[in-house]
């Protein structure tokens, strides 16, 4: 009887290992133009699911999200990371923003956005009449690695390589489905060419809605690059005047 839960944890653990290396495999062929599979029987008695599958998905919650990504090794930024960045805010919130990658003041921290980037976000949600509080806000990639500079992402932080998007896609999938928000807005251009599977630039893509899965997800750029492109700062508060309007109109519908 003794060795009866820890052999439960470990069972439960590997079929959670397992339904995150389908699902970034799907995801790679999904990027490679593989759009379908041969249906024969043995597929469709596979993916049918089962009754017991159904209901774990259901009861999922962010603390279970958090747990399963808690010692990811999946990729190489394990071995310079002090800590994983999960996220931070509101668990049923309206609004999700999802960045980058943590960089070193955020791994530090133990939180996304911090430094002047964070101060300039804080003061983007405040113009909107929002909070962190009231928002949840995390990133495409959960780990910091302190060692080369990047146009568009934290002060010091390197740029996600395709492998390292690819092994932590699952994770964010599981946040949205859990976190269920209104409405997403991806801030610079990986987060939203990763979600929309699209190769525009940022340019083309921001400034209107897009969908994802039925959420209405609005491209724009990020605090960092605004701080060294302030000309871009106007362009910016479009984007956030169209997500305060679309809350509203998504708020007052239900």
């Amino acid at each position: 009887m003794k060795n009866t839960q820890p052999l439960q944890l470990n069972c439960r653990q590997n079929s959670q290992d397992l339904i995150a290396d389908i699902r970034g495999l799907v995801l790679l062929h999904q990027e490679l133009g593989i759009d379908g599979y041969p249906a024969t029987a043995g597929l469709l008695r596979f993916l049918k699911p089962s009754r017991a599958a159904i209901s774990h998905d259901i009861t999922n919650t962010l603390a279970d999200v958090e747990d399963q990504i808690k010692d990811c090794r999946r990729c190489s930024r394990h071995l310079d990371r002090q800590r994983i960045i999960f996220g931070q805010g509101n668990p049923h919130p309206h609004l999700l923003l999802i960045g980058q990658a943590p960089g070193p003041e955020e791994e530090r921290r133990g939180l996304p956005y911090q430094g002047e980037a964070g101060v300039l976000l804080d003061r983007m949600l405040t113009a909107i009449k929002l909070s962190r509080e009231q928002i949840y806000l995390t990133t495409l990639v959960k780990c910091a690695r302190p060692s080369q500079p990047v146009v568009d992402g934290p002060e010091g932080s390197m740029a996600p390589t395709t492998d390292e998007v690819r092994e932590c896609l699952p994770f964010l999938h599981q946040q949205i489905t859990t976190l269920k928000p209104a409405l997403i807005c991806t801030m610079g251009p990986l987060p939203a060419q990763t979600l929309l599977r699209r190769r525009q630039s940022l340019i083309r893509l921001r400034g209107k809605f897009h969908d994802f899965q039925g959420v209405p997800l609005m491209p724009t750029f990020s605090p960092d690059y605004l701080l060294v492109n302030q000309e871009m700062k106007n362009a910016a508060w479009q984007d956030l005047q169209m997500i305060q309007k679309k809350l509203q109109i998504l708020l007052k519908d239900k």
